[in-house]
């Protein structure tokens, strides 16, 4: 279940808040640095001991695709999103593909950037004609490397999934 805690940003006081990782208690406190003008978070256990500290990064809303279809000769699906990221051609992302009917065009794994517009990802079995696209989720996770927990920054909110 997802736990959301919303950031209230101020340069002045640290704001904390006391999520769940792998099943233990934390404390993070996300506070403004000076020097590299922006906000980091700093996460304890909690007898004090610091865990990791790295800067906020906001992660960008689902990118909506437009139009897909399924390459059978090389068992992947080529789909067009919305131009408004900008990724490199030739880049990896680990990602989401959701809310495609059938379902089968939905899952979590890496997707190749063809262009700005263009991503293909491997899937072994036609899934016949799509009905509903759907979105790509890319999520970078603050706590990737720690925690199996995830916790991610968007439109104000930490969302923690443990």
């Amino acid at each position: 279940m997802t736990t959301y805690f919303q950031f209230l940003p101020s340069n002045r006081k640290a704001q904390s808040f006391m999520p769940t990782f792998d099943g233990t208690l934390y404390n993070v406190t996300v506070v403004w640095n000076i020097s590299a003008q922006r906000y980091y978070i700093n996460c304890k256990d909690i007898s004090g001991n610091l865990i990791f500290m790295v800067p906020l990064i906001e992660n960008m809303d689902p990118f909506p695709i437009l139009d897909m279809s399924y390459d059978l000769q090389n068992h992947r699906v080529l789909a067009e999103i919305g131009s408004q990221y900008t990724f490199k051609a030739g880049r990896v992302l680990y990602a989401s593909v959701i809310n495609c009917v059938p379902t089968e065009y939905n899952g979590t794994g890496f997707i190749y950037i063809l262009s700005k517009n263009q991503i293909v990802y491997p899937l072994p079995v036609d899934p016949g004609p799509n009905t509903v696209l759907g979105v790509v989720e890319y999520y970078m996770s603050i706590t990737k490397g720690y925690f199996q927990s995830t916790m991610i920054f968007r439109n104000g909110y930490f969302e923690v999934n443990p």
